[in-house]
């Protein structure tokens, strides 16, 4: 789980992200304020460009006015806007992500994290891409030996809906402080459940302190 640091004007994020890209983007040229793929997916820390990258692109102007947001958007090269547009994460309360957050998809999400209490959950399985044999394979495994699992609530009183927040094992989230957390959604796998036991749960990739 890495952290970003939102960008504090609109110039200050350009100047980060039309960066050149990678040394074998002999495309990308620095300072022309046009975002390739290459240059984000050089900024994300990623090979290449897809849900991580967006999701770091997304949460690194989460402090940005609408208006610079939208405009850093349009510096986006035709293509890769296209396909940002179509796949831009969205941002949702804890409490909202049963209800709208899809499994595979990117999501926003601010809120409180304390410890998992919830016992369906701690028995909870989760389905993990594995490679065998060349090629990938799924294995179901334990959420709570894969990873850190935290309750995340929309307030700090921990009251009401909560989601279901997955991090890096050894993670440490201090109780009371409000995260903004970027991740994609996946599915749950209950041997039984309640009529509120959540389905689904964030995987973390990125964090930012507000």
């Amino acid at each position: 789980m890495r952290e970003v640091n939102p960008y504090r004007t609109e110039s200050e994020l350009m100047k980060a992200l039309d960066n050149g890209g990678h040394l074998y983007n002999i495309m990308s040229r620095r300072g022309d304020n046009v975002i390739t793929y290459g240059e984000l997916a050089k900024a994300a820390g990623a090979i290449s460009t897809g849900i991580y990258a967006f999701l770091f692109f997304e949460m690194s102007q989460q402090n940005l006015p609408d208006d610079a947001r939208a405009q850093t958007v349009k510096s986006l090269e035709p293509s890769l806007q296209k396909e940002f547009l179509k796949d831009r994460p969205i941002a949702v309360l804890p409490s909202e992500i049963e209800q709208r957050g899809k499994a595979g998809k990117a999501v926003i999400v601010e809120g409180y994290a304390k410890d998992l209490e919830d016992e369906i959950v701690k028995h909870a399985r989760v389905s993990m891409a594995v490679s065998s044999g060349g090629g990938t394979a799924f294995e179901s495994v334990s959420l709570i030996e894969r990873f850190a699992v935290f309750e995340l609530c929309d307030t700090p009183t921990m009251q009401g809906p909560k989601a279901i927040l997955a991090c890096d094992l050894g993670t440490t989230l201090e109780p009371g402080e409000k995260i903004r957390f970027g991740g994609i959604l996946s599915t749950l796998s209950h041997k039984k459940k309640k009529s509120d036991t959540p389905n689904k749960f964030l995987e973390a990739i990125f964090f930012t302190k507000m």
